[in-house]
């Protein structure tokens, strides 16, 4: 707090979902006081402040997630250097930041800081769908900033909603030819996306001698450099440093003796080398949660099923990122709670079309080409399946893991592979289903086509299935969408607002 007379401007960071920790799985918040005047000379030594709760080490999962559903934790702010959020959330978890800084005058960044302050070690109730990281910080910049911050707030609060909320009122005050409340937005890419730009740089012949010493150790390191020029050695023996940085990073206090001593050697061999200049990677620009979609959802749409009958449909999920949808995930999914009701002209009454519990997709498209790093991608589901018939309404509930591959084919297209594990309630209990599918991204047109072959009986049979979903961006707010689905063999067409 010695820092606090040389705070120039008043931050607060977005930071991306975590799928290591269900209480970060929505992302995560915090403010940090800027001592440097410009965005891009940030200061490690910059003060922060975090809101968390305080859990017991070793806690067992499922009595984390009901403690934190119920508010059984003790929470609370904490103030840290700058430095020690970096190295938890970039550096260790791997999680992409963005910098919102604000446009606070000085009174409101003196009575901001003066009150957080007072209220660092006071203790508070941690409920992680509502009062949770997003929920406080919110509260906390309500003290300074005229418009509401927290005036939609109901039992769900995630994260993202504070920054679109704050979007919402810069935007608003832009159209007023009032000063701005977010001066700049920052990306700060995690050090693994930095690793993978860093590495790009090396071509397949110099790839293969990194793995190979990384395989042997570092003794081997000049003859299996001679091959190369000299500007090429040090390209390789830089490659090797900065994955060794890398994975100290991943192992902390576990590092190996062995591995200590290759990084040694590794660095002896770059200072017997010239000295040269090291530009740092380019990292393309990931943009903002506040350029994609809110995460709550509801929308309504007409199907065609089985025999051409017609259904309605009515959705709604608190909240649904999906790998077709307007956001920062990368063709990643993160979707809970999704219900889906229809009326089928069949029945004649409202059944159960589809519910999503939980649906995660997390594709690894950053592939380091280093044998030891492990680029799996993994899908899981919990959910249920609903059909429409004239005997009435059919439920087919589903849990599905599935792990493979994902490949980044251009800028605007991603493919992948699974082989999913599938247990049912309905007809063949266990299942295989492996799976192929492609993801474009044509700004405003989002789409996503999928091959499948899905086991029936246990003779080891396979049936081949297509499926498709497109999404077309109608504004800030509203989207059409258009999807086949395959396990209950319907078309369906709907239009979806969110907020």
């Amino acid at each position: 707090w010695e820092l606090f007379d040389k705070t120039h401007s008043v931050s607060v960071l977005m930071v991306s979902g975590y799928l290591g920790n269900p209480a970060s799985t929505f992302g995560h918040s915090l403010l940090k006081l800027n001592t440097a005047r410009s965005p891009e000379a940030p200061s490690l030594a910059d003060p922060t402040v975090n809101f968390g709760a305080i859990v017991p080490p070793n806690q067992n999962p499922i009595l984390y997630i009901l403690r934190g559903l119920t508010g059984g934790y003790e929470a609370g702010f904490s103030d840290k250097y700058y430095y020690a959020q970096d190295l938890v959330y970039s550096r260790t978890e791997f999680r992409d930041m963005w910098e919102y800084r604000l446009g606070l005058t000085e009174y409101e960044r003196l009575l901001l800081g003066l009150h957080v302050r007072e209220i660092v070690g006071q203790p508070y109730k941690y409920y992680f769908l509502d009062k949770n990281c997003g929920f406080r910080l919110a509260n906390l910049l309500d003290l300074v900033i005229e418009e509401e911050l927290l005036d939609r707030t109901n039992w769900w609060y995630a994260p993202v909603d504070l920054f679109h909320r704050l979007d919402e009122i810069n935007r608003s005050r832009i159209r007023a030819g009032r000063p701005e409340l977010i001066t700049s937005i920052s990306y700060i890419p995690s050090a693994r996306r930095k690793l993978f730009h860093e590495l790009s740089d090396l071509d397949g012949p110099e790839i293969r001698i990194l793995n190979q010493l990384l395989d042997e150790g570092a003794a081997s390191i000049d003859r299996r450099l001679n091959e190369l020029a000299a500007d090429r050695q040090i390209a390789v023996l830089n490659g090797l440093l900065a994955y060794h940085r890398y994975q100290h990073e991943v192992d902390g206090s576990d590092t190996s003796a062995v591995r200590r001593a290759d990084q040694h050697q590794i660095l002896l061999a770059r200072l017997q080398r010239p000295a040269r200049p090291v530009e740092p990677p380019f990292v393309p620009y990931l943009f903002p949660p506040t350029l994609g979609f809110r995460p709550m959802v509801t929308g309504v749409g007409a199907g065609v099923g089985p025999g051409n009958d017609l259904l309605t449909l009515l959705t709604w999920s608190p909240y649904r990122q999906e790998s077709v949808g307007h956001n920062s995930m990368e063709g990643r999914e993160l979707v809970f709670a999704d219900v889906e009701l229809g009326l089928g002209s069949g029945s004649r009454s409202v059944f159960l079309s589809r519910l999503e519990v939980v649906r995660l997709l997390s594709l690894s498209t950053m592939s380091m080409r280093i044998l030891e790093d492990r680029d799996l991608s993994w899908r899981l589901r919990i959910g249920v399946d609903g059909k429409s018939s004239r005997q009435g309404a059919s439920y087919d509930g589903v849990l599905s893991f599935g792990v493979g591959k994902a490949w980044q084919t251009s800028r605007r297209v991603t493919s992948f592979g699974l082989l999913n594990l599938e247990v049912h309630t309905r007809g063949t209990l266990a299942r295989v289903r492996p799976e192929l599918r492609l993801l474009f991204n044509l700004n405003s047109l989002r789409a996503t086509v999928g091959l499948d072959l899905m086991s029936s009986g246990y003779g080891g049979d396979l049936r081949g299935r297509s499926s498709w979903r497109i999404l077309y961006r109608l504004g800030e707010r509203q989207s059409m969408e258009a999807e086949h689905r395959p396990e209950s063999k319907v078309t369906t067409l709907g239009i979806s607002r969110y907020f």
